[in-house]
């Protein structure tokens, strides 16, 4: 089996992880991969003998990415391709279309955003998605209602547990561009002047990389200049995410971050630039969970709430460590990375064998 995989970029962020562990382990279970992206640090921990692509996908290059992937996929004898990401998606379905190759998506944000357009609903052969809120929204929808898969994102292995951490460590970590970089803000620049009146320990650590990175590093060299101490650190990009974390005392995030950190027993707080801050606990896991970590009821975050939830947090550490500690074993269970990477194959293969059933009919009609 040979599946050529899309994805925009290749840095720090939940898509990326998600692919990352994805290729890799479809690959040390012998099928051929071929990753097409923009070129980033994230392919130096690709596996070996995964072969990567470099292409820049923006809609004014569609037609130069569209030929290109053709080329590929008759030099390679692509069986079917899996897209991430919605430029990606778009120029896989037209590539699908005139190579005769089935194509996959797996919607990593929103569902009307990355397949919104009724060509992309037609020529998909299946959808994955990560939530069950997405696939909730993806029944409402005619074309994918029959066509869409829930899998959740495959956890890697930990090697490791959370045993030595400072509890009034925070850690965020995401992409740091435009759209994460107003949540980073408000943490820093309203959340933890107050944070630091209350406790003087606390600290803040950032990782991640992206076009808002220099700005942030600046944000943070007055804020820690104003404290007199280095309380809040911008990290950058770190291959050893899953460590840090691990060392965290709590981490605020959502998707993945949120899913590895629970997995290590770290408390989480889920937050977003949309939704405000929820402790995640064993009482509503299973809603956080269905989510993908996003309490996607709750309006924006503001800055006395997420206040409100470290301090609460804080002052019953040993109560959420407990509970975190607790929700490891469900999270390592649900996000099971052989489970999730034997689903996918599955998805693989029936949508190979649909296709190959199809091709014929549709010629002779």
């Amino acid at each position: 089996m040979k599946i050529l995989m899309l994805i925009k970029r290749f840095e720090i962020g939940g898509a990326e992880d998600h692919v990352l562990e994805l290729a890799n382990s479809l690959c040390a279970r012998g099928i051929e991969i071929h990753l097409v992206c923009k070129r980033g640090r994230k392919t130096s921990e690709l596996h070996p003998e995964i072969k990567t692509h470099p292409v820049y996908f923006k809609n004014f290059l569609l037609p130069f990415n569209v030929l290109l992937l053709i080329r590929l996929i008759r030099k390679e004898k692509i069986d079917l391709i899996h897209a991430h990401q919605n430029s990606p998606i778009l120029a896989a379905c037209i590539t699908g279309l005139l190579a005769d190759v089935p194509v996959i998506a797996t919607i990593h944000g929103l569902l009307k955003k990355e397949v919104c357009l009724e060509f992309i609903q037609k020529q998909l052969s299946k959808v994955i998605v990560i939530s069950k809120n997405s696939f909730t929204g993806s029944q409402r929808i005619p074309l994918l209602k029959n066509k869409t898969e829930l899998i959740l994102n495959p956890l890697p292995r930990i090697g490791f547990d959370s045993e030595q951490y400072d509890k009034n460590r925070i850690v965020n970590a995401c992409r740091i561009d435009r759209g994460h970089n107003s949540l980073i803000q408000l943490l820093l620049t309203q959340v933890m002047p107050l944070l630091h009146k209350y406790n003087k320990n606390i600290s803040i650590q950032i990782v991640g990389d992206g076009n808002s990175f220099y700005r942030l590093k600046k944000t943070a060299a007055k804020i820690n200049s104003g404290f007199g101490v280095e309380a809040v650190q911008v990290l950058g990009y770190k291959k050893n995410i899953m460590e840090i974390i691990s060392k965290a005392g709590l981490v605020i995030g959502v998707g993945r971050v949120a899913m590895q950190a629970l997995a290590l027993g770290v408390p989480v707080i889920s937050a977003n630039r949309k939704h405000k801050c929820s402790i995640v606990s064993t009482k509503n896991y299973r809603y956080m969970r269905d989510n993908n970590f996003v309490s996607v009821d709750d309006p924006p975050p503001a800055r006395d709430q997420i206040v409100q939830s470290i301090l609460q947090l804080l002052n019953r550490y040993e109560y959420y460590k407990g509970e975190a500690v607790q929700l490891a074993s469900k999270v390592k269970v649900d996000y099971n990375s052989d489970a999730v990477i034997s689903k996918t194959i599955l998805v693989y293969q029936s949508c190979m064998n649909t296709y190959a059933i199809a091709a014929p009919i549709a010629s002779v009609k």
